[in-house]
């Protein structure tokens, strides 16, 4: 196993989850822009490529992807956390009439570190306002309802 975060282990080899932590929220805290990234996404890299703002495209939260055409290019939307819904998706998409048989591969529970990973998880809380200043973007507030992005907030705030 390549290990990456060697500060984060104890001479025992256990994860030292606080720490883990502590680092994930610092991080966020410290550079707040380069936190936030992702959020930047389809305006710095997607639509500076391709020419098309998926925002200019309407979202359905509750299915978790869309798909749609524009400047002849055939485009389809998965929100990552929505997994289940892409083998249908996909073949909506490729206009196949049976969902594609899709396997799970790199799941972190079932990994070394697997314990450790959900520990974090269930430690792991960022200040409301952090969560809330992140999920008032323009990108969250188009992939997810504002059912869900208040229960992310509540879920990961403290």
């Amino acid at each position: 196993m390549r290990l990456r975060a060697p500060q984060f282990i104890a001479e025992d080899g256990a994860w030292k989850v606080d720490e883990i932590c502590e680092h994930l929220i610092n991080i966020s805290l410290d550079d707040p822009k380069k936190f936030r990234v992702d959020c930047n996404w389809f305006d710095s890299e997607f639509k500076q490529a391709l020419d098309i703002d998926v925002y200019q495209h309407p979202f359905d939260a509750t299915e978790g992807f869309t798909s749609f055409s524009a400047s002849g290019k055939d485009i389809l939307i998965l929100r990552l956390e929505s997994s289940e819904v892409w083998a249908r998706a996909l073949a909506e998409f490729l206009e196949q009439a049976e969902p594609l048989d899709m396997k799970k591969g790199n799941i972190s529970g079932k990994k070394p570190y697997g314990e450790a990973y959900k520990e974090v998880l269930a430690q792991v809380k960022w200040p409301k306002a952090v969560l809330q200043d992140i999920y008032a973007t323009q990108y969250c507030r188009h992939f997810y309802s504002e059912d869900m992005l208040s229960q992310i907030v509540a879920k990961w705030s403290h």
